[in-house]
């Protein structure tokens, strides 16, 4: 997260302890967007904690440690836990990162978990992937850039189709989408290993490649 806020990183920080929170302010389609950024923890203990973060969210990143074969199958938990509130037909988006994508090149590589086997199960799941860096900064940005933009986009899309509708009968006027709590706002949850973050709508976790 403060890779992607701030520019920033440091190799000897902790693992988040309850929740950490940022934004940014992106440029999205001529519009300047807000975007709030929860970084959540990923021990087992917080899960009550984590979960409350996941209600009203429009985006969702899981992120793992690709130098962690656990971690990525813990991700299948987080999701079970995101759907708790947005279920498979909901218009939350979902993307999958590989974090410490600098770990898994060279003959020193750590990698635990291929980038076929991420990228497989983020397409069979029909969301989103990348991995990412957050030392060297590879595909942060690019992450919740496309994360954001997506949202903005349903959300545009979902708004035109309700001004269509209630401009040819306004007895709809009860059935428009329930507006962000900030107005050009968007909100992403991130869950993910110890050492990740968590967001709402529009932040990106640490690592990844495309």
């Amino acid at each position: 997260m403060t890779r992607f806020t701030k520019d920033q990183f440091d190799e000897y920080s902790k693992a988040t302890i309850g929740v950490d929170s940022d934004f940014k302010i992106l440029q999205i389609d001529g519009k300047v967007v807000r975007v709030n950024i929860w970084d959540t923890a990923g021990q087992e203990r917080f899960r009550a904690i984590n979960s409350a973060y996941f209600r009203g969210a429009s985006g969702v990143l899981l992120v793992y440690d690709i130098t962690s074969k656990n971690s990525f199958l813990n991700i299948k938990n987080w999701l079970a836990e995101a759907r708790k509130y947005h279920d498979e037909d909901s218009d939350t988006r979902v993307m999958v990162i590989g974090n410490k994508s600098d770990l898994g090149e060279g003959e020193k590589s750590a990698r635990k978990v291929k980038y076929e086997v991420g990228k497989q199960y983020a397409d069979e799941n029909g969301f989103m992937f990348l991995e990412t860096s957050a030392l060297n900064s590879d595909n942060v940005a690019a992450a919740f850039t496309a994360m954001c933009e997506e949202i903005y986009q349903l959300t545009t899309e979902r708004e035109k189709k309700w001004a269509e509708l209630n401009a040819s009968d306004p007895s709809n006027e009860s059935s428009k989408p329930a507006a962000s709590s900030q107005q050009g706002a968007q909100n992403i949850i991130i869950r993910g290993p110890e050492e990740v973050t968590a967001a709402k709508h529009g932040q990106i976790p640490k690592n990844g490649r495309a």
